[in-house]
């Protein structure tokens, strides 16, 4: 069985990407804000961010799992996720889906 990957296109160069190894997720906290920062830096597609998201709650990481969709639902961010994910309302409702869906479930 093959390894589930992503890759994450680089902003700045159209033919490279950042290729993130779905079955071996950092778990430690420089590795995780190291992930996130590529993902913020890079600017990923939420549907990304949900993968990766659900992946860590599935493997007990909820701090990690609360991270991810709190830096895209935080009304603080607005402003910021407004400017990089306009485009992608239904990638910001299902981030708000899959945090409002844990917190019921609490």
């Amino acid at each position: 069985m093959g390894e589930n990957i992503v890759y994450v296109p680089l902003t700045q160069d159209e033919h490279a990407a950042v290729k993130i190894t779905l079955d071996d997720l950092p778990r430690d906290k420089t590795g995780f804000q190291e992930l996130k920062a590529v993902l913020m830096g890079e600017v990923a597609s939420l549907d990304i961010w949900l993968v990766i998201a659900a992946l860590y709650l599935r493997q007990g990481h909820i701090d990690h799992f609360q991270d991810l969709c709190m830096t895209i639902n935080d009304q603080r961010n607005k402003q910021e996720i407004e400017q990089f994910y306009g485009s992608e309302a239904h990638g910001r409702v299902r981030m708000a889906n899959a945090e409002a869906s844990y917190r019921i479930r609490i």
